[in-house]
């Protein structure tokens, strides 16, 4: 299977907030273009949420806003990513870091990946994901471990707001009909037994690979016992 190399950029929320893709590569009979990147926050363990994360909800999509790119028309060469911001209602609070400052929301919105796009022309785009994540579109559901970040006022970089944010890839999982592993992943659906297989197939399962086919009750009890380590800071400071 043939796969292509293109650079990529990122933006804030889940598109740069939680994973910065710095390539992505597309299979010939691929609809959907996968990315890679460095995750925001370590997202893989049990230990990781419950060290990282203020809120580990159940959310659902209601909405989503294209953000058309804006310099692209102007060079015919230009290939790059258009996002979405996306907007979900919290279905349910699976579990809340005691040392959380902030409830947990009722609505919540980031930036998301949406589609890819070449030689300027932003009319002819594939969908976009990140490769070991979802897409994050309307009609499936999802559970995600997220904490609040401050706004990021670096010198020479957009500012970023406020904004609750997923620590990485590894905390957003499918949970379409209430079953952890079932649902949209990287732009695709994922039966139950495909999310066994590849969880199976992992020589380092995921917290979502570890729970697929059980529930959030399995979910808040692993996080229950999970032993939070030593919390480190990844992104220097940069205070508005």
């Amino acid at each position: 299977m043939k796969k292509s190399l293109i650079a990529a950029g990122c933006v804030l929320g889940l598109a740069c907030g939680a994973t910065a893709a710095t390539a992505f590569y597309v299979a010939d009979d691929d609809e959907v273009k996968l990315g890679m990147g460095e995750d925001r926050l370590p997202s893989t363990t049990a230990a990781d949420w419950v060290t990282y994360a203020d809120h580990v909800l159940v959310v659902t999509p209601t909405s989503e806003r294209t953000i058309e790119p804006t310099d692209a028309a102007s060079d015919t060469s230009a290939s790059g990513l258009i996002n979405r911001e996306v907007t979900f209602k919290v279905d349910d609070v699976v579990w809340s870091n005691p040392a959380a400052d902030r409830k947990a929301p009722v609505e919540l919105s980031w930036v998301a990946w949406g589609w890819s796009y070449s030689d300027g022309n932003t009319e002819d785009r594939t969908e976009f994901a990140v490769e070991g994540s979802p897409r994050l579109e309307v009609g499936h559901t999802y559970i995600v471990a997220v904490s609040w970040e401050e706004a990021r006022c670096a010198d020479g970089d957009p500012v970023e707001p406020a904004q609750w944010a997923p620590l990485g890839t590894g905390a957003v999982i499918p949970y379409d009909k209430g079953i952890i592993g079932q649902g949209e992943f990287e732009g695709s659906e994922q039966p139950i037994a495909k999310a066994r297989s590849a969880a199976a197939d992992a020589g380092f399962p995921t917290l979502g690979q570890q729970l697929v086919g059980e529930s959030t009750t399995d979910l808040a009890e692993a996080l229950k016992t999970a032993t939070p380590v030593k919390e480190q800071t990844f992104t220097p400071p940069a205070p508005c």
